[in-house]
């Protein structure tokens, strides 16, 4: 049986699952870029690529929000160290992993707000001032 105009929600999944399929390649190349980069990285000096790191971070935080150029140096840091796992042997995907299981584990913590404006997970929420303790994450999300 063949459909001449399949139904629009077939046509939405189709883009959808081919965009996941062209991500999945810019990662896949991101990955292959990063390997070659982090070789001729490693032939030209002995020092690490988490060396550079400071000087990234320092470059991003300067920049002025809302423009390119605090992506272009978002984009610095995370080659850096995406370059500095791949020379340990990691992967973009055991990145990507790394992360995922990490967000699930500080969404079910307790968060509670500092005073400095940054946040931190509770230790031991008998230690702590009820007050300062936010256990609903959109709560404190929406605080910052």
């Amino acid at each position: 049986m063949t459909v001449e105009n399949p139904p629009l929600f077939a046509a939405e999944i189709a883009d959808a699952v081919a965009a996941k399929l062209s991500r999945a390649a810019i990662w896949d190349e991101v990955q292959k870029t990063l390997v070659e980069w982090v070789a001729l990285y490693a032939t030209h000096t002995t020092a690490q690529p988490e060396l550079k790191l400071p000087e990234e971070v320092t470059e991003f935080l300067e920049a002025e929000h809302d423009t390119d150029e605090k992506l272009k140096e978002a984009a610095d840091v995370l080659i850096v160290l995406a370059s500095q796992l791949t020379f340990e042997g990691y992967t973009i995907e055991d990145l990507a992993n790394a992360v995922q299981e990490k967000l699930l584990v500080n969404l079910a913590r307790t968060w509670q707000l500092n005073d400095t404006g940054t946040i931190s997970h509770v230790k031991d929420v008998s230690e702590n001032d009820e007050s300062g303790v936010v256990s609903d994450i959109d709560i404190l999300l929406d605080e910052l």
